[in-house]
């Protein structure tokens, strides 16, 4: 079968056929590797295959469900060939509706499990994304389970529920990668467009680039076309059409070589995408079509020999079907210098992703090399959930959590309750945000996972004394060794204040306390780490307090003391200022002088030439502000 300008069909009517689901049968091929394309409608159906083979084969199409003795018929687009013969019709069982309840999550990154829900899945016998046979598990009467394998395409995709060849339901998907605002072009540049076209002044050359602005590929198969028109006008007489085939990776440009195959007059340039033909003359006009409907136009020039380049124009659409001279450089010669790139600052993330545990804890990391970036986890139940939620306190209550705005997230306590569920990581650079690959958290339930201690309270205060007293409580431990506590005030860097032994293994309830001798005036966390004695740790959420200096305080460390002593002065007047020690009944024991121009001021006093007992430290600042405190020496 050949066709023209105006394309070619043969037809003819079927008889002994009864309503319902067929398929149809045929040997074919295509003339050549650029003429694979037929249309196949039966009865009201209509299915237009697009990868015929070069040499004879056999090709079956479905076709669901159709009235009795359909009308079978086989046509090509224009100046196209294909051989049809051998025409065999087969009769298929009735199909048993599948009616879609529900897709858990209904987007996610690859990796990720998806639960399929709907009225029964007896009749499914095979799970296909976009056309690649999936893997499935039945995970009761109405609801099976699939993954999104690694290879998945970012972007629109669709899972196929297939009962019979000819039975099937489809379900949009969208896998997730980049989002936000990654490169410098407006946001209503938002889907592929022509970017460059080049002509040769001599011979028949014809050279085109395409760019897609989106962060998802854009596959071309039998979705996207180029038309060629020798005039330009509301109405173009198209005389090549061109299939196009390949896919455009994000944020990227996409060669074509399109006219003769010799000689070639941009050497170095890799092609894309390859179909020997006609090339373009003056005045032609050349269109980008998208599912049978023209997006983008673009015009050649009253003359040969020239380069046309899509500019970057703020407040344009792109694509469009209205031209617009302005939105491109014109150069009258022809020039091979940009072909293959297009001007555009593009934000790429390199990202590293989680990976499944099982254990007694979460302990996921997804980092970036890029410095600045800021993390945001997100987890999904899949036997309830159609979105994520985000990690944090409020969304996994009774949980203690940590990192969950780092590349590093832990969480921990009664884990039991998120067996199964899985999280993925986002990581932010300025406008753009890509998403790690999914990881699945699952419950050891083979290792002994009791909790090292039962913390019921952490808590911390500001002391008279300007000292911060932090305390806890546990009401058991198991194989617990110490704790460590510590404090940042910037959230980063952590310090050690003390260590404390712990109880080992026990069942009544346990208070601690200890104090930071070395508060600052503004707002400060503490955190508590547990050790066990295997080595093992936890590390709970910390706490915070801020604790205002007053305007001036004495504080004396330690006491009781025996060797020694530490006063501790800030906010007086040091200059001609006195420390006295006294006994207890007033008797002046020892006297200091000091003279400093100083705020805050820390005084040892050697106490082993006094005797042990009961003493009273005077301050007196050079402006005559006393104060007193009591000191024992053992």
């Amino acid at each position: 079968m050949a066709s023209g300008s105006n394309g070619g069909s043969i037809a003819f009517t079927t008889s002994n056929i009864n309503a319902g689901n067929i398929l149809l049968r045929f040997r074919a091929k295509g003339w050549s590797g650029s003429e694979t394309n037929v249309t196949v409608t039966v009865g009201s159906e209509t299915v237009n295959y697009t990868t015929l083979p070069t040499s004879f084969g056999w090709v079956e199409i479905p076709f669901t469900p159709l009235s009795a003795n359909p009308t079978i018929t086989f046509s090509t687009i224009q100046n196209k060939r294909v051989h049809i013969g051998n025409i065999e019709v087969f009769c298929l069982p009735t199909c048993t509706p599948i009616t879609l309840t529900q897709t858990r999550p209904n987007q996610a990154p690859v990796d990720s499990k998806v639960q399929i829900e709907v009225n029964d899945v007896t009749p499914i016998s095979q799970v296909k994304l976009n056309g690649n046979t999936l893997a499935f598990s039945v995970i009761n009467a109405t609801t099976i389970q699939i993954e999104i394998p690694n290879t998945a395409t970012a972007g629109a995709n669709t899972i196929t529920l297939e009962e019979i060849p000819a039975c099937q339901t489809d379900i949009p998907f969208v896998v997730t990668e980049y989002s936000g605002a990654c490169s410098t072009l407006p946001n209503t540049y938002t889907d592929l467009f022509i970017s460059e076209i080049y002509d040769s002044q001599s011979g028949n050359q014809w050279y085109m680039e395409l760019y897609n602005p989106t962060p998802n590929p854009i596959v071309l198969d039998n979705v996207y076309q180029l038309k060629r028109s020798g005039d330009k006008g509301p109405s173009p007489s198209y005389s090549r059409t061109i299939d196009l085939t390949g896919t455009v990776p994000p944020y990227s440009v996409f060669v074509l070589f399109l006219g003769d195959a010799s000689p070639v007059t941009c050497s170095g340039i890799t092609f894309d995408f390859t179909e020997i033909g006609n090339g373009i003359n003056e005045n032609d006009q050349i269109d980008l079509f998208k599912n049978g409907v023209r997006v983008d136009i673009s015009e050649a020039l009253n003359e040969t020999g020239y380069t046309l380049k899509r500019k970057v124009v703020a407040g344009e659409t792109v694509p469009t079907t209205s031209y617009n001279a302005m939105q491109w450089d014109i150069s009258s010669s022809e020039s091979c210098s940009d072909l293959g790139q297009f001007d555009v600052d593009v934000t790429t993330i390199d990202l590293s992703s989680p990976v499944d545990i099982t254990a007694c804890k979460v302990d996921f990391t997804a980092s970036s090399s890029i410095s600045g970036v800021t993390y945001k986890w997100y987890y999904n139940n899949v036997n309830t959930m159609t979105n994520w939620n985000e990690v944090n306190a409020a969304n996994l209550a009774g949980l203690t959590l940590l990192g969950e705005t780092t590349d590093n997230l832990t969480i921990s306590g009664n884990v039991s309750t998120i067996d199964g569920f899985q999280f993925y990581c986002e990581v932010t650079d300025g406008t753009c945000s890509r998403v790690s690959e999914t990881a699945v958290f699952s419950f050891d339930v083979i290792v002994d996972c009791t909790l090292p201690i039962t913390l019921t309270s952490f808590a911390t205060s500001c002391e008279e004394n300007g000292f911060n007293t932090i305390k806890w409580t546990t009401a058991t431990e198991t194989n617990n060794d110490y704790f460590i506590v510590e404090k940042t005030t910037d959230g980063n860097n952590w310090d050690i204040i003390e260590k404390v032994n712990g109880k080992g293994t026990s069942s009544s309830t346990t208070h601690y306390a200890i104090t930071d001798r070395n508060p600052v005036n503004q707002i400060t966390y503490y955190r508590l780490k547990q050790v066990d004695f295997d080595g093992q740790t936890e590390t709970f959420n910390p706490i915070s307090v801020i604790c205002t200096s007053k305007e001036h305080s004495m504080t004396v460390f330690p006491n009781p003391a025996s060797h020694s002593v530490t006063i501790s002065l800030s906010g007086y007047d040091f200059e001609n200022a006195t420390l006295n020690l006294l006994s207890s009944n007033g008797k002046l024991v020892h006297q200091i002088i000091v003279s400093e121009n100083e705020t805050v001021m820390n005084m040892e006093l050697d106490l082993r030439n006094f005797a042990q007992g009961v003493y009273l430290l005077q301050w007196i600042d050079g402006a005559g502000k006393t104060e007193m405190k009591k000191l024992i020496v053992q």
